[in-house]
């Protein structure tokens, strides 16, 4: 459940509702995003896995997305394109890996009119609420809508390698602004808020958000047994708190490769019908 900033830095026992802090997940400090509407806002996620983020545009309101993304707008939603100028688009299309483009459909009308949207891979749609946390650090491919134009992308070189083998880049994409965002998470999504100092191991390919303040570096996952035939690859991820982390159980990649697998024994077991 989501819990103002002050609580999110200080009382982290009281992130997990008394009702989940006796199940595994919420012995282990653990919980499961909110992605209700607590808000009351104009959006709502509709679908379990591969969701849908549902929105009710206010006259004059705004909603940016990754290009690719929409599924349908009612007449009068128009669309815009910008780049947020020739650097940023740059740095974020060759450096952070993400779209060249932003998207943006604005209703231009004098009621409210509909628009849907839906991440790039089958995931979940998470909302986070940039005014809680000092900024957040985002996985390549991770956001893939907004409300408004406040929000602020910026993007770093990682200081380590330590910090680029557990990000799984070279650059980083930090989010900011006062605005809802929304991130695709495969599978299950987790969610976590680490205490200062706390350390948190997660799979590289597990790494979905993290707040500004935590730390990210890695370490070896064992002996060379363990790096070469435990099949966890060379480093995990460290997230160091304080602050708030997200991580997931199948990110783009791994769907991408298991949806290969499963097509390729489908097609291997359609052949052998004909004979002449």
């Amino acid at each position: 459940m989501a819990v103002p900033v002050a609580q999110v830095m200080g009382e982290y026992s009281s992130n997990i509702p008394t009702a989940e802090a006796a199940t595994p997940l919420g012995m282990a400090g653990l919980i499961l995003p909110d992605c209700s509407n607590q808000f009351q806002d104009s959006w709502e996620i509709l679908g379990r896995d591969s969701q849908m983020l549902f929105c009710s545009l206010q006259p004059g309101e705004e909603l940016t997305m990754q290009p690719g993304s929409m599924v349908h707008a009612a007449r009068g939603v128009d669309a815009d394109v910008t780049t947020g100028g020739f650097a940023d688009c740059c740095k974020r299309s060759f450096m952070a890996g993400e779209e060249m483009f932003r998207l943006h459909y604005i209703n231009k009308t004098n009621g409210p009119l509909s628009l849907s949207v839906t991440p790039p891979f089958p995931a979940k749609c998470v909302p986070v609420n940039l005014a809680r946390y000092s900024g957040i650090k985002v996985a390549m491919g991770a956001f893939f809508a907004g409300f408004g134009r406040d929000m602020r992308f910026n993007f770093f070189m990682v200081r380590s390698l330590g910090m680029m083998l557990g990000a799984g880049n070279l650059f980083m994409t930090t989010i900011s602004g006062t605005g809802m965002v929304f991130l695709a998470g495969g599978g299950t999504v987790i969610q976590k808020f680490l205490a200062q100092g706390e350390e948190y191991i997660i799979a590289s390919d597990a790494f979905m958000a993290a707040e500004a303040s935590v730390d990210i570096s890695a370490r070896k996952t064992g002996g060379c047994g363990v790096m070469c035939c435990g099949g966890e690859g060379l480093v995990n991820t460290v997230l160091k708190g304080p602050g708030m982390i997200l991580f997931q159980s199948m990110d783009a990649t791994k769907a991408a490769l298991n949806y290969v697998t499963v097509t390729q024994k489908g097609d291997g077991g359609g052949g052998g019908g004909g004979g002449g």
